[in-house]
């Protein structure tokens, strides 16, 4: 009995409050990330967040040329807590470069399942982007970008 009460403590799934959907710890969508394989950074003008992802030095000699990187998938997490999927073709169709170039786009309006309309990026929304990189090298590399709009 103990042991079927401890599976069930451990299944027992926790829904965030409106205050974690605004959690003023999460990472501003202004930022640079130096990491280990790429450079992540951020920049917000208005309801438009412009992303960037360049592979570090590390990185490049890790995938080598040429790069493909495209978007597998993407939310936007509304502060009433409504999250949003955007298809991953609209965020960041593929795009094959050297493995020193910038891979770069920007959201503002999206489209999002079951919506028949565009909906604009706000303050407090929490955005969620992941993406692939694949090179000659190693393929399936993720690269997550997580941030709230300010």
């Amino acid at each position: 009995m103990l042991l079927l009460s401890a599976v069930l403590s451990l299944s027992l799934v926790v829904l965030p409050t409106t205050v974690d959907a605004r959690d003023p710890i999460k990472q501003s969508c202004n930022f640079t990330n130096n990491q280990v394989v790429t450079k992540n950074t951020g920049q917000v003008s208005g309801s438009i967040f412009s992303w960037g992802i360049q592979l570090t030095t590390t990185g490049a000699n890790l995938f080598g040329t040429p790069v493909a990187v495209k978007a597998t998938s993407g939310t936007v997490t509304k502060p009433s807590l409504e999250v949003r999927s955007i298809p991953a073709g609209s965020i960041y169709d593929i795009h094959i470069g050297n493995q020193y170039d910038i891979f770069h786009g920007s959201i503002s309006n999206y489209n999002y399942s079951g919506s028949p309309t565009n909906a604009t990026l706000a303050s407090g929304d929490i955005i969620n982007l992941k993406f692939s990189v694949d090179g000659p090298n190693l393929a399936d590399g993720v690269i997550e970008i997580e941030c709230k709009m300010p």
